[in-house]
């Protein structure tokens, strides 16, 4: 597929997004332990100081909530007198969250909201909260979502962001070379997956190699489902590569289906797109990407 309109591009990536995450829904939360088990912690102690200010009934909006963590990790902090309202672009996805939150005994009530990935269905200062993890890096223009996340946020309100990458990593060498260095020795399955990367092999190789891996195997499959389905609604016209889809779905991402040192976001970044904000924390972690030692 040659080059395209910027406005093209960015519909193609929203709706690659959706039709992505509407057959991945119900496998997401196993091919993303990262999220589900080192997120958890991280938004629970958040969540906690956000809900123990004095406020009265909470109105939460999460942005991406996928199949429900965000809120399911700030429910012990929740009363019947709130509303958290559970957007996506995915209708898939929104029904996952719908049934997990229904089994967990969700204590307030949960409205569902369908997303075009450029506008919130909201009204202006409607909102006390806006929560939102693992979405910006999917999203083709970032800073029109903060402009809407600012319109629906009531004024004194708060702002949630997590899980997104860190442009400023990327750029240090000595951060990029210790990741190299460790890499083989804490997980050599994603060392091999790295090199075969780098080396540009990976589409020739990912079919062959999906026969005897059953995760690689399972991820192809879902790339063929994919671009069935983009090519049966004239979407593409032709099927998207493994990088190229991958580039594209992350589309913020500085190591998605290649290396993009414009990609990412800072501390600096997020200030600008909220003037007027105090931001209150800030923190990054695991420079190591998913490495896991030990």
């Amino acid at each position: 597929m040659g080059p395209m309109p910027a406005l093209e591009r960015e519909q193609l990536i929203l709706r690659l997004n959706e039709v992505y995450h509407d057959l991945e829904n119900q496998s997401y939360d196993g091919k993303h332990p990262d999220i589900s088990d080192e997120e958890a912690p991280r938004w629970q102690r958040l969540g906690s100081r956000l809900l123990a200010r004095p406020r009265g009934d909470w109105r939460i909006l999460d942005i991406g909530t996928g199949t429900g963590f965000v809120p399911l990790q700030l429910l012990p902090g929740l009363g019947p007198g709130d509303i958290f309202t559970c957007s996506d672009l995915s209708a898939a996805m929104l029904e996952a969250c719908r049934a997990n939150l229904r089994q967990a005994g969700f204590p307030c009530a949960i409205d569902l909201l369908k997303l075009d990935g450029k506008h919130i269905d909201l009204p202006d200062a409607s909102q006390d909260a806006v929560t939102i993890n693992a979405v910006m890096h999917h999203l083709p223009d970032p800073e029109a979502m903060c402009r809407e996340i600012n319109r629906v946020l009531k004024p004194g309100g708060a702002v949630l962001i997590g899980h997104e990458p860190n442009s400023a990593h990327f750029r240090r060498a000595l951060l990029v070379w210790n990741y190299w260095l460790v890499l083989p020795l804490a997980d050599w399955k994603l060392f091999g997956y790295e090199m075969v990367l780098k080396l540009g092999l990976f589409e020739t190789l990912r079919i062959p190699l999906g026969r005897l891996l059953p995760e690689l195997g399972r991820h192809n499959d879902l790339l063929r489902a994919v671009n069935a389905r983009l090519l049966a609604e004239g979407a593409v016209d032709k099927a998207l590569g493994a990088a190229e889809l991958s580039s594209m779905l992350d589309a913020q991402s500085p190591t998605a289906g290649g290396r993009h040192e414009d990609r990412g976001f800072t501390r600096e970044g997020f200030l600008a797109w909220f003037p007027g904000y105090a931001m209150e924390h800030c923190e990054t972690y695991k420079h190591l990407n998913k490495i896991h030692p030990g």
